[in-house]
């Protein structure tokens, strides 16, 4: 027996199992629910192993020097949307959900073929599969539990079958049940990945923060995210003679918990616009890059929000003047206040972590590189100039981009740079962030576009909207300080 059909044969055993587990209608006990994710995760192995294997085949039959089927479509060709495609995903994705129209049968066809390259590409493990799946799970929540599990395990069907026969030019291979509905039609809701890049954007700052904490597979259902959390020690001490009592001093519990809130946006366009726009340019296209241009800052914000609010302050009122790096002798400056920072993340009791970044606005940064001393030598120094006594140094070539990683080390922590830092109350005084950033978990679902034509339709318009959901839970509050004070008051520069 080959491979394939061993691992075919297993892969059916465990789906009979799961559908004789998990039926429509019916209740799911604790046990049966843990036991059908479990099935689940060997059927996303099996098939795995089986993407891999038909892989190896293929690359056999080539060195071997045999001859595909001419009917095999060719594994290159672009997908249905793309930046070389000639498509507009927006545009037909409203033409096909707009009732109040004739249908657009190409605009289905379309949106058809699409879904049936994400299920290809879900099945077969890819980045782009990757992130479809994550979009998909997250169109199947609101669903029952046995409705979503069996959703996914279709698209991996459907999938698994277009990878074998190499189908690509076929439509979706749709059945019968609620769960195989859910699964054809919502593949076809995925996003593509493409960049507009022929217009010039209304350009805002990024999610470097967000991006740095340690992120979390958003859980299938609720509103509320609970970590367990120990906010007392137990206790440990010498027994006084033998046959004493020995110390107990119980552990107290609690729960971190971070509530789910929605990001969402929208966009009114007329039927106009979407019917004849492009096909050079589809302006739909560009309406959903700015979307995702303002969600961006929006959770970056959101995160910083929740951190900083049960982060560590540490005032600073600027010892040795201005924006002193340090000073002549002993500790101070703004290096001493890093690590002053450092010290009370590794000191506090119940907290004891080691920091990993330091974060500072982009306007800060660069006063802090433009920094010299007495002889008008600069003590931020790229690593090709060859570092001599700096304060911070890095980046092979001084360039330390927009936002983000700059490349540089500041008093042994990497330093990333975030223009979403909020201001200290009323005043203009930015903060540094000085924290151990894998203690923040940040549970962020998929972006899910949406298009809503029947609300406007009396007017001949379409809403374009896009919602995410986003939990953020601080383990250790105390894992991040914050420093502020006068000397982040907007930076001037001496002539």
């Amino acid at each position: 027996m080959k491979v394939s059909e061993a691992l075919q044969e297993q892969r059916d055993k465990v789906v009979a199992e799961f559908d004789k587990l998990v039926k429509p209608g019916s209740e799911v006990s604790v046990e049966e629910q843990r036991r059908a994710e479990s099935l689940l995760r060997t059927v996303e192995e099996i098939d795995e192993r089986l993407a891999k294997v038909n892989r190896a085949d293929e690359r056999r039959q080539q060195l071997n020097g045999r001859t595909i089927d001419v009917d095999i479509a060719v594994t290159g060709e672009p997908m249905t949307y793309g930046p070389t495609s000639g498509n507009s995903y927006f545009a037909d994705l409203v033409r096909s959900a707009n009732s109040q129209h004739a249908p657009d049968m190409g605009a289905s066809q379309r949106m058809a073929r699409w879904a049936h390259e994400v299920e290809r590409e879900i099945s077969d493990g890819s980045a782009i599969g990757k992130q479809a799946e994550a979009s998909l799970r997250e169109q199947f929540r609101s669903t029952s539990v046995e409705t979503a599990q069996r959703a996914m395990v279709d698209v991996r069907d459907r999938g698994r079958t277009s990878l074998e026969q190499k189908e690509q030019r076929t439509g979706i291979v749709s059945g019968g049940g609620a769960s195989a509905s859910a699964a054809s039609g919502g593949a076809a809701f995925v996003t593509p990945l493409f960049f507009v890049d022929k217009y010039a954007p209304y350009r805002e700052y990024g999610r470097a923060f967000i991006d740095q904490c340690n992120k979390q597979t958003l859980p299938e259902w609720g509103m509320e995210v609970y970590i367990p959390v120990v906010t007392g020690p137990a206790g440990v001490a010498q027994q006084n003679t033998e046959g004493t009592g020995v110390q107990e001093t119980d552990p107290t519990f609690g729960y971190k918990s971070g509530a789910l809130i929605t990001q969402a946006g929208q966009v009114i366009v007329s039927q106009q616009l979407l019917d004849r726009a492009g096909p050079n340019f589809s302006f739909d296209s560009m309406i959903f890059d700015q979307l995702m241009r303002d969600y961006a800052p929006k959770v970056d914000s959101y995160a910083l929000t929740q951190v900083l609010a049960g982060a560590a302050s540490q005032p600073w009122t600027g010892n040795a003047g201005a924006f002193a790096l340090s000073v002549a002798s002993g500790s101070g400056g703004f290096y001493g206040q890093v690590s002053k920072a450092k010290a009370a993340i590794r000191t506090t009791a119940g907290t004891v972590l080691n920091p990993t970044h330091l974060f500072l606005s982009p306007q800060i940064w660069e006063f802090i590189a433009a920094q010299a001393d007495a002889n008008s030598r600069p003590l931020v120094v790229p690593d090709y100039a060859g570092v001599f006594n700096a304060a911070a140094a890095g980046s092979n070539d001084g360039d330390v981009g927009i936002e983000g990683v700059t490349g540089y080390r500041f008093n042994g922590l990497p330093v990333y740079t975030d223009g979403n830092i909020p201001a200290i109350g009323t005043t203009s005084e930015s903060q540094a962030i000085v924290g151990d950033l894998a203690e923040v978990y940040v549970y962020e679902g998929a972006v899910i576009p949406r298009v809503i034509p029947q609300t406007l339709a009396q007017s001949l318009q379409s809403i374009l909207q896009i919602y995410s959901y986003v939990a953020v839970v601080v383990r250790y509050p105390l894992g991040v300080v914050s420093i502020f004070g006068t000397p982040f008051a907007t930076p001037t520069y001496t002539d």
